[in-house]
């Protein structure tokens, strides 16, 4: 949906915001498959390895995020500024956004710190990353519509958060 909007909007914050969420699909994908190996080694206490697959998931939800900082930093410092469309009906939306995030966070990193799950845990704070980077998303936008273009600052700034996080995660 946010390659969607990028496509309505040309907004360079809304393609940096739409391939960090593409980053979430992919993250809780590992995370659901690493929590489903985990279930199924749990008979085999003894033979338990040095680092789980949950401990490897975090690793690859940390190098997939690098990997997306690095796209987003090179679209910030190569791309061409482009005439926003419709920002103020993208900002809301991203707004909206926001909250569906904060909610994701709330209900994964609870349920993770419930059942000891660090893979959850790192996916929850995958998705507050997500919530701050759609609420500056949503007001650059607004703020556009209002005369003020931040918008390639605000595509820098989640690329750096983006990059920030995917190297705590690391």
């Amino acid at each position: 949906l946010k390659f969607v909007l990028w496509g309505f909007s040309g907004s360079l914050a809304v393609l940096a915001e739409a391939w960090h969420s593409f980053s979430d699909i992919g993250t809780s994908f590992m995370v659901y498959i690493a929590i489903r190996q985990e279930g199924r080694r749990e008979g085999d206490a003894d033979k338990k390895p040095r680092i789980t697959p949950e401990q490897w998931v975090s690793l690859g939800i940390g190098g997939f995020l690098f990997f997306v900082a690095l796209l987003l930093i090179w679209k910030f410092i190569f791309f061409e500024g482009v005439l926003v469309k419709y920002p103020l009906v993208a900002g809301l939306i991203f707004l909206g956004f926001s909250v569906g995030s904060f909610l994701v966070y709330r209900f994964e990193s609870s349920v993770g710190r419930e059942h000891g799950s660090v893979g959850l845990v790192t996916d929850g704070m995958h998705a507050l990353t997500d919530m701050v980077a759609s609420l500056l998303t949503g007001f650059s936008l607004i703020l556009y519509y209002l005369g003020l273009n931040i918008d390639r600052l605000i595509a820098g700034i989640i690329a750096l958060f983006v990059l920030s996080f995917a190297i705590e995660t690391i």
